[in-house]
């Protein structure tokens, strides 16, 4: 899915604000809320940067050009 701190330099702290002060351990499905939460913001927020597959960018010239 591409969340990475890279990608969102926030994260970090999100996660951080989720979890029990005290530094506790949380339950399994303490945990699956903090995660399902976040990735709903996240979602919600969109990317940063489109998600492209690499090579799909435009280019500058046409591949039947290029022969020529």
């Amino acid at each position: 899915m591409g969340f990475s701190e890279n990608a969102y330099p926030a994260l970090p702290e999100k996660i951080k604000a989720q979890m029990p002060l005290n530094g506790a351990n949380i339950s399994k499905e303490a945990e699956d809320d903090v995660v399902t939460t976040l990735l709903e913001e996240l979602l919600v927020t969109g990317s940063p940067r489109p998600n492209v597959a690499s090579g799909s960018g435009q280019r500058d010239i046409d591949m039947a050009e290029a022969w020529h």
